[in-house]
């Protein structure tokens, strides 16, 4: 989807259909990204944009975890990277402590 790359927003539109917010700070969002690397400065733009605070990524197509265009962000994936169209990822504002659990 090339065209994310030229109007970010159309992703939003598209894909991450109705935001969740809990509370009036704190916005959790999800995107099937079809490719985290052919996506990244638009999932970036969206991040920013749209002050999401977790944003849950499916089919991203990693086979390894990625270092993010934004430093403000931390990213954990999981799936089968042998398989180019699978992989889930959850990317979030670093300033949350996750841990992921196998």
């Amino acid at each position: 989807m090339d065209s994310w790359k030229k109007k970010p927003k159309d992703m939003l539109e598209k894909t991450l259909g109705i935001p969740v917010r809990n509370g009036k700070k704190f916005m959790i969002a999800f995107a099937n990204v079809h490719g985290y690397r052919n996506n990244e400065v638009a999932i970036t733009h969206a991040l920013k944009e749209h002050k999401i605070d977790i944003l849950g990524c499916s089919e991203t197509w990693l086979k390894k975890k990625p270092r993010l265009l934004d430093p403000k962000y931390t990213i954990h994936i999981n799936g089968n990277r042998s398989n180019k169209s699978a992989g889930v990822a959850i990317i979030y504002k670093s300033q949350y402590k996750m841990t992921p659990s196998n």
